[in-house]
């Protein structure tokens, strides 16, 4: 039967929103590295303009230029979203055939 919260889906609230999850879930599990080095460079990003911050807030007598910081801000970015990402998915992925059994889970 195709009743209401039927078809092993969990009942929820229809298949449209089940279906975009699941499209989004299938994308992440074939592109792990793309989103791991996305979500580092915002990381990267976000610590630094908390860096930024705190620098001006306890050096008011710093003045860096915007553009200054604005090619700090991308440059880390990159850095996180193009080398750090990337290399520590890969890494972190080959670890448990590295080394058999020395993982804790």
């Amino acid at each position: 039967g195709g009743g209401p919260g039927g078809g092993g889906r969990g009942g929820g609230r229809g298949g449209r929103d089940d279906d975009a999850f699941g499209a989004a879930r299938g994308w992440i599990e074939r592109h792990p590295i793309v989103l791991k080095a996305t979500s580092m460079g915002v990381t990267y990003s976000l610590a630094d303009l908390s860096a930024q911050l705190f620098s001006r807030l306890t050096n008011p007598e710093e003045r860096l230029t915007l553009e200054a910081r604005v090619r700090r801000n991308a440059g880390l970015g990159l850095i996180g979203l193009l080398w750090v990402g990337p290399l520590l998915t890969v890494w972190f992925e080959w670890l448990p055939r590295g080394f058999p059994g020395a993982g804790g889970g």
